[in-house]
């Protein structure tokens, strides 16, 4: 005879009751976040009824004092919402607007922005103009990249070129991304000017790559050809890999043509390929 399985019998024990909708909400933030996280657990109570709990959630979120990491209750929110959209798919995205809209917001759940379509969304435009205006360049350059229409090309422009320094690779890479995405023609002679100061080559990879993501198309595809003979390595080679993610059938061509060249280049000279064991001098950095 079989002996029975003890574990199997008793694992009631071991299993924690579901909160209900108003006892969730009594939970620490901790707690909260363990049933919105774990999909077997959220499973146990979604449900229309857990719609005004999370509202509330979502709502108490001012800071993230109560949570000890910073960044901690924004992922909170950020989840939240996305259950939300589970249960209410449309008040979810009403409220995603809202929040990105408003200076500041910072959107940490990369699933979360995914609920939204693809695409331009102009009815964030002013919002994300005047924010990027004002004083939240950081978090407004990264909705700007993926949200804002052309309808707004100019104020992002001015905005870019007027500051006195350099962008912060991944600011700039954002702005550049949104500015050619939008107005190809006319910023990719300013990408180009910006490529050719070598005062961010460090960025350059970052730029290169994330802009033949979002906005790749016939003119970029010319400026990348011409980087892959760039006398910075980094920016070569960033030319070469967002030409063979995104490059078309004459791209390839121009990337072979490259290494071959490079193959002739460097024949017979592997060891100055390596840093100067002495001076630190680096062949392969610009």
């Amino acid at each position: 005879m079989q002996e029975p399985d003890l574990a199997e019998q008793h694992k009631h024990l071991f299993e924690v009751s579901e909160p209900t909708p108003s006892e969730f909400l009594h939970l620490p933030p901790q707690e909260q976040s363990g049933w919105l996280w774990n999909e077997k657990k959220w499973n146990r109570i979604a449900s229309a009824e857990m719609v005004p709990t999370l509202l509330a959630v979502i709502e108490s979120i001012a800071d993230d004092s109560s949570f000890g990491t910073p960044g901690s209750g924004n992922l909170h929110r950020d989840r939240a919402l996305l259950r939300l959209h589970e249960l209410q798919p449309e008040q979810a995205r009403k409220l995603l607007i809202e929040e990105i809209q408003r200076p500041g917001t910072i959107i940490v759940d990369a699933d979360l922005l995914a609920i939204l379509p693809p695409g331009p969304l102009p009815e964030l435009d002013e919002a994300l103009a005047k924010n990027l205006e004002g004083e939240h360049v950081f978090t407004a350059a990264s909705f700007i990249e993926r949200f804002a229409s052309p309808a707004i090309y100019q104020r992002i422009k001015n905005v870019y070129l007027q500051r006195a320094g350099p962008w912060d690779c991944m600011t700039g890479a954002d702005l550049l991304a949104y500015l050619v995405r939008a107005n190809a023609s006319d910023a990719i002679p300013l990408f180009t000017e910006v490529l050719d100061r070598r005062v961010t080559v460090g960025c350059h990879q970052m730029w290169l790559c994330r802009i033949a993501k979002s906005s790749f198309g016939p003119s970029l595809e010319a400026l990348l050809i011409a980087r892959l003979n760039d006398p910075a390595p980094e920016t070569a080679l960033a030319a070469a890999s967002a030409l063979r993610g995104h490059g078309s059938e004459n791209a390839r061509k121009h990337l072979w043509q490259r290494l071959e060249s490079w193959y002739e280049e460097w024949k017979g000279r592997s060891d100055e390929l390596h840093p100067h064991p002495i001076t630190g001098a680096d062949p392969n950095r610009g």
